[in-house]
């Protein structure tokens, strides 16, 4: 017995070789532009259009409050170190009233509680007047 074998005519037809696919063309030599801070634009001294270099000022932000806020965080670390020289003072003293038994314990202990209090306000605010990286 033999097998049956299915036979056909072969199809001519033109085949175009492409395909689709999605995406987007940009150029290597572009950039966005997005503020990192906040503030009123004061100046823009390039013109739209123009080629810009690495390190060319693009805007102008008005410094003022800034500057205001900067003033504000110095006057507060001025203010802390004043306390804690004025607590390390009263701390010295609560030490040598101590020693002749004029205070007890507890004020000598609440004096080198407000010093401790006071050093750490001082590294807190001077750590708030650093700008941020």
């Amino acid at each position: 017995m033999m097998p049956t074998v299915t036979v056909m005519n072969p199809v001519q037809e033109q085949v175009t070789d492409w395909e689709d696919f999605p995406g987007r063309l940009q150029s290597p030599q572009s950039t966005n532009i997005q503020a990192r801070i906040s503030g009123l634009i004061t100046e823009t001294p390039f013109k739209e259009g123009a080629l810009v270099h690495e390190g060319d000022i693009l805007f102008v932000i008005d410094d003022r409050p800034y500057k205001a806020d900067l003033d504000n965080k110095k006057a507060t670390v001025a203010k802390d170190a004043a306390q804690v020289d004025l607590t390390n003072v009263q701390l010295a003293r609560s030490q040598k009233l101590l020693a002749t038994h004029v205070v007890d314990q507890q004020d000598f202990d609440t004096a080198e509680a407000n010093y401790k209090q006071a050093q750490a306000q001082l590294a807190a605010d001077q750590a708030r007047r650093r700008p941020p990286r």
